[in-house]
């Protein structure tokens, strides 16, 4: 069994995929596998903004910041 440390690799790297691909920091939960997303979302790389929706986070900003939401909002709105 692998790591926590190749797993969120691999997770990482898909979600750099999806990145690169659509050139975004916004995507949409169907965009990863439930496994990838999980993942991601409990180590603090994604950050929920409405149900099935995330945004790309840097896991060390301290919580109450605003400043991911104020740079992802209007990529939201328009893939919303």
């Amino acid at each position: 069994m692998a790591n926590i440390q190749v797993l969120l690799t691999n997770s990482l790297s898909k979600l750099k995929e999806i990145q690169d691909k659509e050139n975004t920091t916004v995507i949409k939960s169907n965009q990863l596998s439930r496994i990838h997303l999980n993942r991601l979302i409990d180590n603090n790389f994604l950050l929920p903004i409405i149900k099935g929706w995330y945004m790309i986070s840097n896991p060390n900003v301290k919580i109450g910041d605003t400043t991911i939401w104020y740079a992802s909002y209007w990529q939201f709105i328009s893939k919303y």
